[in-house]
C-alpha cells in the first residue's frame, strides 16, 4: 500500500512540475505541446494532493512508532536541513552571480 501512496505523491509532484514548466513556456511564447497545456487548477491541486498525502504518511509513521514531539521534530530537522542548506546556497548563487556581473558591466569593481 505504501508504494501506491508514494506513486500518488509522485504524480502530484509531477503535476506541479508540469504546471511550472507550462507557465514558463507560456511566458516565453514557446510551443507548449500536449503535456504542458495545464491550467492553474491542476498545479494547485497537485500541491494540495502532495501535502495531504505527506501529512497522512507522517501521521501514520507517528502512529506506528510513537515518540515525543521534540524527538520527532529533531529527526525531521536533521533529515531536511542538508537539503535546505544546498537549496539556499544554490538560490543565493543564482541571485548573486547575475548581480555581480551587472555591477561589473556598469563599471563597479
Amino acid at each position: 500500500m505504501l508504494i501506491n501512496i508514494q506513486f500518488l505523491r509522485l504524480v502530484a509532484a509531477m503535476l506541479v512540475v508540469f504546471y511550472h514548466t507550462s507557465s514558463h513556456l507560456r511566458s516565453t511564447g514557446a510551443d507548449q505541446g500536449i503535456f504542458f497545456q495545464i491550467n492553474d487548477a491542476v498545479g494547485f491541486a497537485g500541491v494540495d494532493i502532495f501535502f495531504v498525502i505527506s501529512g497522512f504518511l507522517i501521521y501514520g509513521g507517528l502512529l506506528r512508532r510513537p515518540q515525543p514531539y521534540l524527538v520527532f521534530m529533531l529527526r525531521r530537522i536533521r533529515r531536511l536541513y542538508p537539503v535546505f542548506t544546498v537549496m539556499l546556497l544554490m538560490a543565493g548563487l543564482t541571485n548573486i552571480c547575475p548581480m555581480v556581473m551587472a555591477l561589473r558591466w556598469m563599471g563597479f569593481r
